[in-house]
């Protein structure tokens, strides 16, 4: 199966290799496509990206869910202040702040 991948790249002919693993499909016509052609989700439509876009989503509701109860749990035990949660949430923020400017 690898050297029949390895001649279609060299033959130019990629129509059938992501297809083999279910994560691109042949290309069609507009016609095809159906009501998503043309919209904001007919990215969906690709199996691959739906699973970035369903794991990004789960990982960032963790995210939000774990520096909203940590803001709760440091207004709570910081005596009704507004400044504890201020801090707890800025500094739950600083990795993403520092590693987000250098990765990019």
């Amino acid at each position: 199966m690898q050297q029949d991948m390895l001649s279609e790249l060299k033959h130019g002919d990629l129509s059938g290799i992501g297809s083999r693993a279910g994560y691109l499909r042949p290309m069609s016509t507009d016609a095809e496509r159906g009501p998503l052609f043309g919209s904001s989700l007919e990215a969906f439509s690709v199996i691959a990206f739906r699973w970035v876009w369903s794991a990004a989503l789960s990982g960032n509701s963790g995210r939000f869910a774990v520096i909203f109860v940590a803001g709760w749990e440091a207004y709570r035990l910081g005596g009704h202040s507004a400044l504890w949660p201020g801090l707890v949430s800025f500094l739950l923020l600083v990795p993403t702040m520092l590693f987000g400017l250098v990765s990019g």
